[in-house]
């Protein structure tokens, strides 16, 4: 499974359970859709800390890293997270 349907699944498991997600582009930029708010980022990074086993640095949790998901999988991707 690519990296990005797992994140996928995660937000819509996990930070979004009870709605649904509007279909998106994985490189799309889930804020602006309004998929993710600024406080749903801090519960996602949580989830992806617990489901991949890395750390997030504070100072890495920035819009740049996680506002789509082709995005996510790259920052993923450079922590040595594989799909």
């Amino acid at each position: 499974m690519r990296l990005q349907d797992r994140l996928r699944a995660i937000i819509a498991e996990q930070i979004k359970p009870d709605d649904d997600l509007p279909n998106f582009a994985d490189d799309e930029d889930m804020f602006v859709l309004g998929v993710l708010s600024s406080l749903e980022i801090l519960d996602l990074v949580v989830s992806l800390e617990d489901t991949f086993g890395i750390k997030v640095p504070h100072f890495e949790v920035v819009e740049q890293n996680f506002n789509s998901l082709d995005a996510m999988a790259a920052y993923l991707e450079g922590k040595g997270v594989s799909g």
